[in-house]
């Protein structure tokens, strides 16, 4: 299964109101592990559209893997947990739906 990650996004405002419908165990899990956030709204933000995210490319690069919460050894673990809790949560993976 493969999503998209963002260090920077825009997006509507009623898109949040999908994040806080989630299954409020997800919420708690990021809040709890301060991680996941970012993976968390992509999951709200594919199972409300149905539609895949849009790539912008820049010229930027993204050096957060080597500092911060994304250091930590423990962080891709932590990453793979909430993904499959979120897709177990909605009972599917809603980026294969919203790449057909």
């Amino acid at each position: 299964h493969h999503f998209v990650l963002t260090n920077f996004a825009f997006f509507h405002v009623s898109l949040m109101k999908r994040v806080w419908q989630m299954p409020k165990h997800t919420i708690e899990w990021v809040k709890k592990h301060n991680n996941c956030e970012d993976i968390l709204f992509a999951f709200a933000a594919a199972n409300a559209t149905a539609l895949p995210p849009i790539v912008l490319r820049t010229h930027l690069s993204n050096k957060g893997d080597s500092w911060g919460i994304s250091a930590s050894p423990k962080h891709a673990a932590l990453r793979h947990e909430c993904s499959q809790m979120f897709m177990d949560a909605l009972g599917y993976f809603p980026f294969e739906r919203s790449y057909d």
